[in-house]
């Protein structure tokens, strides 16, 4: 057995980068592991083989993502060089809601909705 933080540090270093990340951003939404964990296990590790993508996910990671495609859809944004606000909350009026992304400085935002919030 090992802990979430650990298990999220051995996928960054041997899994693809999409992933990991997405391993990463779930262990954070579930709260099995936090930020400040995973830099400890970075710590530890010191310079280790793999370091540099743990410190990737790491850096990267965000536990506001509710779903894989949700992970994958801002790790290519980000990709494209854009930064994004995960989770933005729009209001229009009285109503409130939440979209997946904001693309940051824009009025973009962007959601990823697959099978699984419509019961398939």
């Amino acid at each position: 057995m090992v802990t979430a933080e650990w298990a999220v540090a051995d996928c960054a270093r041997i899994l693809p980068r999409r992933d990991a990340l997405i391993v990463a951003d779930a262990a954070l939404h579930f709260g099995k592991c936090t930020a400040a964990d995973l830099e400890v296990v970075i710590g530890v590790l010191g310079r280790a083989k793999g370091i540099g993508r743990v410190r990737w996910i790491s850096a990267n990671a965000d536990g506001r993502s509710e779903s894989p495609g949700e992970t994958w859809t801002r790790m290519v944004v980000k990709d494209l060089g854009y930064e994004v606000e995960c989770q933005f909350t729009v209001i229009d009026g009285t109503d409130r809601r939440r979209i997946d992304l904001l693309i940051a400085g824009t009025k973009v935002g962007l959601e990823f909705d697959g099978l699984l919030k419509y019961g398939e």
